[in-house]
């Protein structure tokens, strides 16, 4: 083979490569995984959400309810999946995370915090979302089934504005924010993407996170297929029904995600918190809850 054939026919292998990893960038969606490495999927295709009855400092109930409606539909809207959101509208029940105990009431809960004292995760965080799994594989529960999950909302260090609105800089976008928490919900973690959605930063007056990108919308895809055999289940997980606990599993809660962006220049700064774990005592010990959070 000639000296040129060999060039031609590696410039093609070249371009072949560029083309492959090009197209694993474009949707390089990332799914959340347990702390034991299982990925986490919801036990249902059917998830319900429950607005936690205290109003926004600076939104009122209408918008606030208009815009988390907004950003559920932006991802069940999605034509290649069969994911249902059902909002159940005002709750009173104050409670993150997962109470195992019997006949306990769990909701998937979005509310706002607005004491300093109750934020007690790191200021920079504009929302957390605090997602509760099954850590070991039971009659009861698959490892990584989700069972459960919260979303709160930073107004204790941020002033947040609803899409109704002109984008402000000095505010945060609701919509924008939800849309992301509701894909750490669902089972999303942060892509390497500044485009997309899922993305771990944010900055006041950024609204480009209402709309799903390409890569979001192969993530839900994969989570909540077209055809999807789950039941549509409404009421809260069981976890009394099936086998006994089994001493060795065991309650561990996750923190881990990044802080709010600040631009410098042409710059984004943006803080990252390194995971760490801690193990508290359930009743129950098979449950892990791990927390996201966009910065």
């Amino acid at each position: 083979m000639s000296g040129s054939k060999k060039k031609i026919i590696r410039s093609l292998w070249i371009l072949m490569i560029c083309a492959m990893v090009s197209f694993s960038a474009a949707f390089a969606f990332v799914r959340s995984y347990t702390s034991t490495g299982a990925p986490t999927s919801w036990f249902t295709q059917c998830i319900p959400i429950w607005l936690y009855n205290q109003e926004s400092l600076t939104i009122t109930q209408v918008a606030v309810e208009d815009d988390l409606q907004r950003a559920l539909a932006e991802w069940e809207g999605v034509s290649c999946t069969d994911l249902s959101f059902a909002y159940q509208g005002v709750t009173t029940l104050d409670l993150i995370g997962f109470d195992p105990s019997e006949g306990a009431l769990n909701q998937n809960t979005v509310s706002f915090v607005q004491e300093r004292s109750n934020w007690l995760t790191d200021p920079l965080a504009v929302a957390l979302t605090t997602v509760t799994s099954c850590q070991n594989e039971t009659e009861v529960c698959a490892e990584g089934a989700t069972i459960d999950a919260d979303i709160e909302i930073n107004e204790a260090y941020y002033v947040f504005t609803a899409s109704e609105a002109e984008p402000q800089e000095r505010r945060m976008d609701l919509l924008s924010i939800l849309t992301h928490e509701f894909g750490h919900l669902i089972g999303l973690d942060h892509p390497p993407l500044p485009e997309a959605t899922m993305y771990m930063s944010s900055v006041e007056g950024e609204i480009k996170k209402r709309d799903l990108a390409p890569d979001d919308e192969q993530g839900v895809c994969e989570l909540f297929p077209l055809g999807d055999r789950r039941q549509c289940l409404l009421d809260s997980y069981n976890i009394q029904t099936g086998l006994p606990v089994v001493e060795e599993q065991v309650v561990s809660s996750d923190e881990g995600g990044c802080a709010h962006a600040q631009p410098r220049g042409i710059a984004i700064l943006f803080y990252l918190l390194l995971s760490s774990s801690f193990i508290r005592a359930l009743r129950n010990k098979y449950v892990q809850s791990e927390r996201d959070y966009l910065s």
